[in-house]
């Protein structure tokens, strides 16, 4: 399979009010059957942090512009970190599916010594019938 790019730019540049000084990471793409692009991607305060927080983008034109991106589940910010993805099947069902974290204290790693792994996280999905 080979890919062409076509154009390049930002789904979202600057920062939501509420995340100042925030990094973007794990950005994912799915296409909807009547071409509508939706991307995923998290926010979280700074690198090795354990406070995610997924955002959705929409975007109508084939990529060239991009609604303004809403946080996902805005009641589990500062509760769960969640990292996720998106995909979509033929029928235009969209699945979000990742890991959730309990947020102990704020500005707590996403390491846990006691395990020299990641914290305890559990799996998570969703699944929307109206194009997300």
């Amino acid at each position: 399979m080979r890919f062409e790019t076509v154009a390049e730019g930002w789904v979202a540049s600057g920062n939501p009010p509420a995340m100042t000084g925030s990094v973007a990471i794990g950005p994912r793409i799915a296409a909807l059957p009547d071409g509508t692009l939706l991307c995923s991607y998290m926010r979280q305060s700074a690198v090795g942090i354990n406070d995610f927080v997924p955002f959705v983008a929409r975007s109508n034109d084939g990529g060239q512009s991009w609604e303004s991106p809403g946080p996902v589940w805005t009641m589990l910010i500062g509760k769960w970190s969640l990292f996720v993805s998106l995909s979509c099947d033929p029928r235009g069902r969209v699945f979000l599916y990742g890991t959730r974290t309990p947020i102990d204290r704020p500005g707590e790693p996403l390491w846990s010594n006691d395990t020299q792994g990641l914290k305890q996280n559990e799996p998570i999905w969703a699944l929307s019938t109206d194009g997300g």
